[in-house]
C-alpha cells in the first residue's frame, strides 16, 4: 500500500503538501500515465508520513519505519520525500528536469545522514527534519578560503600538489585554472545554507552554478571526484589557517 511511483514522486518533490496540490493530482495523473487513483494514495501516503514526523524527535528513518512499519529501504525513500517537502526544495525548474527521484533521494540521504541536527545535541524546538546549525555555520565560516588571497593562494598550490601526487601532472594542471573559480563557488553555495531560502534552491544552485560549468568544461566524472577530494583533504593542511 506505501509503495509508489518514482515519476509520481518525482512531481511532488519539494512542494507543499496543500490542498491545492492535491487537486493538481488529475495534471500529475496525464503527465506519468498512473492512474489518478493511484496518486491520490500515493499522495495521501506522503502527506500522512510527513505529519507523523514533522515535529518528532530522534532518527527520521527510525521513526517512520516504527510508525509505519514499513522497510528500511522504504523508510529511507519516504525520509528523502518528507525532507524535500520539509524544506520546500525546488526541483520543478526545467534545467532540473533531468534528475529522477533516484537522483534527488541519493543527494538528500546524504544530507540527512550529515548535515542534520544529532539527536544528541538536539534542542526540545530541533525536530528530525531540521538542519544542523552549527554545521551550517561553520560552512557559512568557510567564506575566509575564498576572500583570503593568502589562503587562497595556498589552497591553491596545495591542490595542484595533491593532485599531481595522487593522480598525475596532467590532471593537476587540466584542475589548477578552476581551483579558486571551484572553491569560490562551492563555499558560496555552502554558506548561504543558513538562510531557508538559499537553502531551497541548493540543487538549482549547484546545476547552475557548478556541474553546468564543469560540463562546458569538459570534465569528467572520475577527475572531478580526485578534485573535489583534493579540495577537502588539504583545507586542514594549510599553514595560513592554523
Amino acid at each position: 500500500y506505501y509503495e509508489f511511483d518514482n515519476t509520481v514522486v518525482r512531481e511532488i518533490l519539494g512542494k507543499k503538501l496543500t490542498t491545492r496540490l492535491r487537486k493538481d493530482l488529475d495534471d500529475i495523473s496525464e503527465r506519468t500515465s498512473v492512474p489518478l487513483k493511484s496518486c491520490k494514495r500515493q499522495y495521501d501516503n506522503i502527506k500522512n508520513i510527513f505529519k507523523a514526523v514533522e515535529d518528532s524527535t530522534g532518527d527520521l528513518v527510525n521513526n517512520i519505519k516504527t510508525e509505519f512499519l514499513l522497510s528500511e529501504n522504504l523508510s529511507k525513500s519516504y525520509a528523502c520525500i518528507v525532507f524535500m517537502s520539509y524544506h520546500k526544495f525546488e526541483t520543478g525548474k526545467r534545467r532540473l528536469s533531468y534528475l529522477t527521484f533516484t537522483d534527488c533521494a541519493y543527494c538528500v540521504e546524504q544530507m540527512i545522514t550529515n548535515w542534520t541536527i544529532n539527536s544528541s545535541d538536539a534542542t526540545e524546538s530541533d525536530t528530525v527534519l531540521d538542519m544542523d546549525k552549527n554545521f551550517l555555520q561553520e560552512l557559512r565560516d568557510l567564506k575566509i578560503f575564498s576572500s583570503d588571497k593568502d589562503i587562497a593562494d595556498e589552497h591553491k598550490r596545495a591542490v595542484f600538489t595533491e593532485l599531481k601526487a595522487k593522480a598525475s601532472k596532467e590532471i593537476a594542471k587540466m584542475y589548477d585554472p578552476h581551483v579558486k573559480n571551484f572553491d569560490r563557488i562551492l563555499i558560496s553555495i555552502g554558506a548561504d545554507l543558513i538562510h531557508q531560502k538559499d537553502l531551497k534552491d541548493i540543487f538549482l544552485d549547484l546545476v547552475e552554478k557548478f556541474i553546468e560549468p564543469c560540463k562546458q568544461a569538459n570534465l569528467t566524472v572520475s577527475g572531478l571526484s580526485m578534485f573535489l577530494q583534493a579540495l577537502m583533504t588539504t583545507c586542514e593542511k594549510l599553514s595560513s589557517v592554523q
